[in-house]
């Protein structure tokens, strides 16, 4: 397929995951999911560059809210693997 469009077709997927995955039922996979929409946002080929970093940085400055509190240890050895 086409890589632009496989892009926009996560970003939207994870949108709608972030619908039943929220932050207050279930923080870490929230924080996951958060995080994977980062990615794709900084990845994303559609639209304006600077506008999808910026998006890319807000989703994972609320990421790192749960991952940072929550989970600090899980986090230490996520980031060591």
């Amino acid at each position: 397929g086409d890589r632009a469009e496989n892009i926009e077709l996560a970003i939207a997927a994870y949108q709608q995951a972030l619908t039943v995955r929220t932050q207050t039922a279930m923080p870490i996979e929230w924080a996951q999911t958060t995080n994977n929409l980062a990615n794709a946002y900084s990845d994303r080929i559609k639209g304006d560059r600077a506008e999808n970093l910026e998006q890319a940085i807000a989703a994972y400055e609320q990421a790192l809210t749960v991952m940072t509190t929550a989970l600090p240890d899980d986090c230490r050895k996520q980031a060591q693997s």
